[in-house]
């Protein structure tokens, strides 16, 4: 979506400026009233069919948490007439997930533009501590010895984040 509907803003031109929109568009949708519908293009709908579309959300007496769909799922429903069907989201997340996943996003989004932390990201370690969980809120903690994981090797520790370092121009 932030590559392909960017508006207000261009195109992003690096992963990193992709992934900050997506942070700040996770962040700040209003996912408890309006459907996310994914377009490859802004001109793939129209505006009477996207309205059309969003009316028959709100008369939905149980709205999930989070509503992504795409446009053939939206002239389906409007042509059979039908309900809206299955969306990408029909099986969560949940709210409470949701919450805390765009409060995390909020809170990366925040914390990779502050003015102190902005040049910092360039460092493969300042990506790695965004993406660790704090365990202060934790009681307890079991530690597993890494060679019975069989699957440590995707773990955020083995990831190499190098790029190019952010300027303030």
């Amino acid at each position: 979506h932030c590559y392909t509907c960017p508006g207000p803003f261009p195109v992003p031109t690096s992963g990193i400026c992709g992934f900050l929109r997506f942070l700040r568009f996770l962040s700040s949708f209003s996912w408890e009233s309006n459907p996310l519908l994914v377009l490859l293009d802004e001109n793939q709908i129209t505006n009477s069919e996207f309205e059309s579309f969003k009316k028959k959300y709100n008369h939905l007496k149980e709205k999930p948490p989070m509503f992504v769909a795409t446009v053939l799922e939206l002239r389906t429903s409007l042509i059979n007439h039908e309900t809206i069907g299955q969306m990408w989201t029909a099986n969560g997340p949940n709210s409470v997930v949701l919450q805390r996943t765009v409060a995390l996003a909020k809170s990366a989004f925040n914390q990779i533009c502050s003015e102190s932390h902005i040049t910092t990201f360039s460092d493969t370690e300042n990506w790695k501590k965004l993406f660790t969980p704090s365990v202060m809120e934790f009681d307890m903690i079991i530690t597993l010895q890494s060679e019975y994981i069989s699957n440590n090797h995707l773990s955020i520790k083995h990831i190499n984040f190098s790029c190019p370092a952010v300027s303030h121009t």
